[in-house]
């Protein structure tokens, strides 16, 4: 059938396409597959002919080489079509467009497309997204892989199989690797945050209205405040409220504070009204304090609660909890009396109170201290945790280990 077994899309863009009299029928702007996965089939050609566009059935192609489309019928007899078939156009719909590397968990792009013969049919096998692709695009792969091989160098190519592509309709912003929620849900939150944030707006908006909320607000909770107030302001009202009441008054905090009062008023309406006032008074403290940093998310006990009403009680509350690797302790007036750790509490006999395994001094920090000093009080002691109080003791919150070094990270990449 074929000279040639394996080919690219750049090398066949612009080519011309021969009748068998040696007739030109038109020169090829694109490239049509079907949606049949793992590896979709070449189905039409679209061959620019004069000023017309014009759809060329597969069936009546042969690949005489890279430079030429032979056509095994005279052009008087060849069924061309005017109206565009339904396909995937490799060139409108996948080149340039943006794709998720989930092994890489990275947003790459699609420079080049690589086609084979698999059972006597061509086929779409590949994706390649390496330097080589837009090279090979420019003329220019022949000359650099010369170059480099001066330098005992050589230019590779970097594919994705298609079985691993899921290509989309061309009304669709782009291209996905095929992955279920399911996979998705095996990725980090910071992973996910970090695909997001390399996506333009409209692929990542996209991509959000796939997700279920508890995933959106795990990744928004890792991006950056602008970034995910952005996402957040292109979703309708009711599906902002439904990721917001996943999300942490904390992190609803953070990225609420750098947008001025008339686009955070529209997040704050949609909260109720008790997340709402928790939110507005995370809002009074500086970005950098205790206050600023500490999230509500914990669990209070009582002293006199036994230890069998405490384990409990963690089982109705843990699941809304920032950690429970320690209890605190509070008086009726809510001040913070004493510290329970998650191992004490276990081995504890189920009817011993609480004011019986709790430790009295508690290391704590102010919701004025600033984040370096409250670091040093975390690093000093080996916490996972520390509460923050105010100037009367009462308990506000709880800075946990990752919470700080996520502050100081951001902070020593802004200096």
């Amino acid at each position: 059938m074929a000279s040639i077994s394996e080919m690219y899309v750049s090398e066949l863009l612009g080519n011309p396409v021969i009748d068998p009299t040696g007739e030109r029928v038109g020169k090829v702007t694109d490239i049509g597959i079907n949606d049949v996965q793992p590896y979709p089939a070449v189905t039409f050609l679209a061959i620019r002919r004069g000023k017309e566009t014009y759809y060329l059935d597969f069936r009546f192609v042969n690949l005489a080489n890279r430079q030429i489309f032979a056509v095994s019928k005279k052009v008087k007899n060849l069924p061309l079509e005017k109206t565009e078939p339904r396909v995937v156009w490799l060139k409108e719909n996948i080149l340039d467009k943006q794709i998720f590397d989930m092994m890489g968990s990275k947003v790459v792009r699609v420079n080049d497309i690589k086609l084979a013969y698999l059972e006597g049919v061509v086929r779409a096998v590949a994706v390649d997204i390496s330097f080589l692709g837009i090279l090979r695009r420019l003329r220019l792969a022949g000359f650099f892989s010369r170059l480099a091989a001066l330098f005992d160098k050589k230019l590779r190519e970097e594919l994705i199989a298609w079985e691993y592509i899921k290509s989309i309709h061309k009304d669709t912003a782009g291209l996905q690797l095929s992955v279920t929620q399911e996979s998705l849900k095996d990725l980090h939150p910071s992973d996910l945050a970090e695909i997001l944030s390399q996506l333009n707006y409209r692929d990542s908006g996209n991509l959000l209205r796939t997700l279920d909320d508890e995933m959106v607000a795990e990744a928004l909770g890792e991006m950056d405040a602008d970034f995910s107030a952005a996402l957040l302001e292109n979703l309708d009202d009711e599906r902002v409220s439904e990721i917001l009441d996943e999300m942490s008054a904390d992190d609803i905090t953070d990225f609420l504070k750098d947008l001025p009062e008339y686009r955070r008023a529209r997040f704050l309406a949609l909260l109720d009204r008790e997340d709402k006032e928790e939110v507005e008074d995370l809002l009074k403290y500086d970005d950098e304090t205790a206050g600023g940093l500490m999230t509500t998310e914990m669990i209070t006990l009582r002293e006199e609660m036994t230890a069998q009403e405490t384990i409990e009680h963690l089982r109705q509350v843990a699941p809304e909890a920032e950690t429970i690797y320690y209890l605190y302790v509070v008086n009726n007036e809510e001040k913070l009396v004493g510290v329970v750790s998650l191992r004490d509490l276990i081995v504890a006999p189920p009817d011993t109170p609480i004011r019986d395994i709790m430790h009295r001094k508690v290391i704590r920090v102010t919701d004025d201290m600033n984040a370096a000093r409250v670091a040093d009080v975390i690093a000093k002691y080996n916490l996972l945790a520390v509460p923050v109080v105010d100037a009367e003791g009462h308990l506000l919150g709880i800075i946990t280990v990752d919470d700080i070094i996520d502050t100081l990270y951001k902070h020593q990449r802004r200096h």
